[in-house]
């Protein structure tokens, strides 16, 4: 029971931590790409529950690129996750405004 108890609570950890990284991750390169961390902070806070970590830390790096340049690297790179990324890109910007 112990030994249970001690791996969950040393998974729930864990994850918290690689939230806590891909979110430091995110806020810095969106910050470069805008500049402005609440306002990063918040787009972050929008989407975490819809995309992967992954998925997070390629999308903070969009914010450095207009749309219609976002949507042909997406396209050009071919990945499943940037192609998923891709199909949702106005529910990103949909947040992103309602950051503003």
């Amino acid at each position: 029971m112990f030994r249970l108890l001690a791996a969950l609570l040393i998974a729930t950890s864990l994850s918290a931590c690689q939230e806590d990284e891909t979110k430091t991750a995110f806020v810095s390169q969106c910050k470069a790409g805008l500049g402005d961390e609440a306002l990063c902070n918040c787009v972050y806070n929008g989407l975490k529950d819809s995309f992967s970590e992954p998925q997070m830390v390629r999308i903070s790096t969009l914010f450095s690129m207009n749309v219609p340049q976002s949507m042909s690297m997406l396209q050009e790179s071919g990945t499943e996750d940037d192609l998923s990324i891709l199909e949702r890109i106005h529910d990103i910007e949909r947040v992103a405004e309602g950051c503003f």
